[in-house]
Order: structure tokens, then sequence, then C-alpha cells
């Protein structure tokens, strides 16, 4: 028969935390010391098992001098802390699914024969896009509408922006309806300025790789994006957009 014991370990805890805990259930708030005759945790380690199911959600000090021990309500200590796991595997679990779905698409960046990629459709784009992304060393420079985007775009965005790259952006559209998503942006460590236009969108990484989307006039996801590895037009776009950044709204939020 399964103990409560194996249980909490099962759960996640260690012996000793799980005896711990179980003695502070059973007989109710303690001093370490007593812990460690009612549950049988060796003395020299069942502070170390207290201060980990503190950490963990189980277990709260109720007095400093002398320290007393508090088991926090079952119900409350075990939900929280597999919420918490359920939380963290769904976290894993898609930055792994998404770490191997990169493993199966084509390394564009390392295809000699092949200097052009095309997609369609809207998730087909971000795609290609969180690709250029991931892949910038010093500088992004994108032109775009200022839309919502996919969390995995916000995600390789930060990314990018937290180890070093510059990232400007230029919004086609300023307004109520993508305010917001220029505030978010901003908040990631964008430059953002404003520009009118429409259809159309450009991203360039490095200047040696760029992508150009162009959009359906009524129908935003329908879509066409080509990736250019090639040096010399990435240098063209990237002084397109220059040119553009300089005459550019600064926004201010």
């Amino acid at each position: 028969m399964i103990t409560i014991s194996e249980n909490l370990k099962k759960l996640g805890l260690t012996d000793y935390e799980s005896k711990s805990y179980i003695a502070l259930v059973s007989y109710g708030p303690m001093k370490g010391r007593e812990v460690a005759e009612k549950s049988g945790v060796p003395p020299t380690r069942v502070f170390d098992s207290l201060k980990s199911l503190i950490e963990k959600g189980f277990v709260t000090m109720v007095s400093h001098n002398p320290m007393i021990f508090k088991a926090i309500d079952v119900d409350v200590a075990v939900k929280n802390f597999v919420n918490r796991k359920i939380e963290n595997l769904s976290e894993l679990q898609s930055s792994t699914i998404n770490s191997l779905r990169d493993l199966q698409k084509p390394k564009i960046l390392d295809r000699i024969h092949e200097r052009i990629t095309v997609v369609s459709g809207y998730d087909k784009m971000f795609e290609l896009a969180n690709q250029l992304t991931r892949s910038s060393k010093k500088e992004l420079l994108i032109l775009s509408v200022g839309e919502q985007v996919p969390a995995s775009q916000k995600k390789v965005l930060k990314q990018a922006s937290k180890s070093g790259v510059k990232i400007l952006f230029i919004a086609q559209k300023y307004d109520n309806e993508n305010i917001h998503i220029l505030k978010e942006f901003k908040s990631f460590g964008l430059e953002i300025r404003y520009y009118p236009s429409k259809d159309y969108s450009i991203v360039v990484s490095d200047r040696k790789n760029a992508i150009i989307t162009i959009k359906h006039p009524k129908n935003p996801q329908d879509r066409i994006a080509i990736w250019f590895d090639n040096e010399e037009l990435s240098n063209a776009l990237a002084d397109y957009f220059y040119s553009i950044w300089k005459k550019a709204k600064i926004v201010k939020f």
C-alpha cells in the first residue's frame, strides 16, 4: 500500500521533507528540534528540510525566537505546489516542442544553393520572422503595422533585446487600436517610431538577411513572406529603413 510519504515524494518532496511535513501536520506547530524527534529526520538535516519546505510553500515560520514551524493547510499547500508544477511543465512543453520543431525546419542560414525562401500565411510568416530574429547578433530593423503578434514572436524579441541586439521598429499604424501593442514592444527594449504606410513590411537582420512581406489589402491574414539571404539586398533595405526612420515621428507614451 502506498504511504503518504511516498505520495509526497512522487509530487517532488525529498524523504526528509516528506517526513518533516507529515510530523507538522500530525502534531501541529513545533520547534526544529521537536520536528526532528517526531519525524525521525536527523537534527543536522531538519532545518535544511524545513527551509526547503518553506520555499516550496508547505511550511511557514510562526515565530523567530524561538523558531517555531507550522504546516500550511494541506489543501492549499498541495494544490498550489501541483499547480506550479503544471505551469512549469506547460512552459517546458512549449519550449521543448518549439526547439524540436526548429530542428525539423531547414536551416536557412546554412543553405548555400537556396538563398530565397517563400512562405504564405500569418503563422508561417511569423515562424520565418522568429527564425530571423533568433539569428540576429547586433541589429534588427522592423517596418510593420504594429499588429498583435504571437507569444513566440514576443519571446524572441525580448530575448534578442536582452542579449544586446539593437531593435528599431517603425510602426505603420499608431492609434487607439494598437497603442497598447506598441507600449508592450517598448517594454521589451525596442526603439519605436511612427510612419504611415501599408500592405507591406520588412525585417532586416545585421544587414545580411531580410524578409519582405506583402499583405492582401482586404485580408491582412493573407500574406506572402520572402526571406532573402543576400547581403547586397539586405544592405539596400537597411538604407531604405533608415531613410524612413529619419522622417518618422518619435512615439511617446
